[in-house]
């Protein structure tokens, strides 16, 4: 499947996600690092996206179809992606919601180091990856060679 990095303006990212997200009618893992599940989900469903096929892990709140993780525990992410893999039949997608938010709760080259394992292992497993940031400098510099397909909004 495609691992694709999608730099967009902070103003426009809620956009680009919706965008990214509306036309894909599988199972999905939203990792929610800028908004609660409830403020992604409401902003997804106000697009008409079925928010009901979409899991996701929160760093603010804990519900019954969200996983919590604190976002400096990459570790446990993967776990809970690689399960979410596992225990999903047919095809689904990976979304983290702004790797620069990670960027406050790890060091450049731990994240860059986790972003490429799992981009890695997504592509075994047919999965697409889609990472959005909103910046070109920094970690964008550091992981944008990793992905298959780079957008600049």
């Amino acid at each position: 499947m495609v691992s694709t990095l999608i730099i967009a303006p902070e103003k426009n990212l809620q956009a680009e996600i919706r965008a990214a997200i509306k036309p894909k009618k599988v199972k999905g893992f939203y990792i929610a690092t800028n908004k609660n599940q409830a403020s992604a989900e409401k902003m997804l469903a106000k697009a008409g996206i079925d928010t009901s096929r979409i899991f996701f892990i929160d760093t603010e709140n804990v519900t019954d179809r969200l996983i919590h993780i604190p976002p400096g525990e990459l570790d446990t992410i993967s776990d809970t992606i690689k399960k979410f893999i596992e225990g999903t039949k047919g095809k689904k997608y990976i979304l983290v919601e702004d790797g620069e938010t990670l960027l406050l709760y790890n060091k450049k080259g731990k994240l860059a180091k986790w972003i490429k394992q799992m981009i890695t292992y997504t592509s075994n497993k047919k999965v697409d990856f889609i990472l959005f940031t909103h910046k070109k400098e920094g970690l964008t510099l550091s992981i944008f060679n990793f992905f298959e397909d780079v957008k600049i909004k």
